[in-house]
Order: C-alpha cells, then sequence, then structure tokens
C-alpha cells in the first residue's frame, strides 16, 4: 500500500509500486527500500524521489529470489514507466 516517510513536521506519502510478476520473495524487502532511501538521499535527492526510488527498488527485489542484484538503471526505468502507483491510504 505504499508508506510515510515523516520528518521535520511533514509527511511524505511514497507510493508503492505494483509487481509485473507474482511475488516471489518478500524477505528483505525492508532492507532493500532503506538501502534505496539512504543512496538517494547521500546522492542529495530530496526525501519524496528518495523514498519513491527506495519503492522501486523493494518492488524489483519482491519480483525474485534473494537479494537485490538490480542496478540504478532498471529502477529509474521502473520509475518512468510505470503509471500503477498505489497511494498509501488510498480507497
Amino acid at each position: 500500500m505504499g508508506s510515510v516517510i515523516y520528518t521535520d513536521h511533514t509527511f511524505y506519502t511514497i507510493p508503492a509500486y505494483v509487481p509485473t510478476t507474482s511475488v516471489v520473495d518478500a524477505t528483505g524487502c525492508g532492507d532493500t527500500y532503506m538501502a534505496g532511501y539512504l543512496y538517494q538521499r547521500v546522492k542529495g535527492a530530496g526525501i519524496q524521489d528518495s523514498g519513491e526510488f527506495a519503492a522501486a527498488m523493494a518492488t524489483l527485489k519482491i519480483e525474485g529470489s534473494g537479494p537485490f542484484t538490480g542496478t540504478r538503471d532498471e529502477v529509474l526505468s521502473l520509475l518512468s514507466s510505470r503509471k500503477d502507483k498505489v497511494y498509501y491510504g488510498a480507497a
């Protein structure tokens, strides 16, 4: 359903991205999300963009077994091509 990042009295609503395949392995998706978020923040990205990058990474990870093995370009491609976002709290 997505996630929410709260910082400096502001809530950031981060969408989830629907996997193109079935859910294969959810183990480690939270770690993958955090790694993607921190990677983007270190690179200077804002909170919203970092959260969306992290959510896209987690989506790619959940589609396969084992640790995340994708690339930055694959994550960016998913972000630019996917319109099927599911927002936290959406009806």
